[in-house]
């Protein structure tokens, strides 16, 4: 209701808003390249030898926009983490917006649960519209670097 802000015991209730936001994580990829990590031992990969030691620089951008994985992935569309009831299936996120293993990002828990929050005030508060002359920002010519930074608009 609108009688008090959302907290985080509404999001159990707020399956659409958390694959809104785990959508949003996955179509703009904040840090488009893990941390390098070293291979362990000599290994193959898609017909590729990686020999031990090798430094290797995960690529968490390429990860989200795989076609294989996600169908569509250029398109935003949040029901792809939710099951035929409507209801959030964390079996269907295998997104890695924070990483993976032992060098997953230590504020992902803090990001998450302030994402859901700022996510569900916002739409409980304002109605979003475009005006009449405006459209969508692009978001694929955004600048990848370290982080990913929208140009102008």
């Amino acid at each position: 209701g609108r009688g008090r802000l959302p907290t985080l015991e509404d999001r159990k209730n707020l399956h659409f808003t958390e694959a809104a936001v785990r959508e949003g994580l996955r179509i703009e990829t904040l840090v488009p390249s893990d941390v390098p990590h070293k291979a362990l031992v000599d290994t193959e990969l898609m017909g590729y030898k990686i020999p031990k030691d090798t430094i290797v620089v995960p690529s968490l951008y390429a990860f989200h926009a795989d076609e294989r994985t996600w169908g569509d992935p250029q398109t935003f569309r949040p029901e792809r983490f939710l099951d035929e009831n409507g209801k959030l299936s964390l079996k269907k996120d295998v997104s890695l917006p924070f990483g993976a293993g032992k060098r997953l990002c230590a504020g992902e828990t803090f990001a998450r649960n302030m994402l859901f929050l700022l996510t569900a005030s916002l739409c409980q508060n304002f109605n979003f519209t475009l005006g009449p002359e405006d459209s969508l920002p692009d978001l694929s010519k955004n600048f990848n670097g370290l982080i990913t930074t929208p140009y102008d608009f």
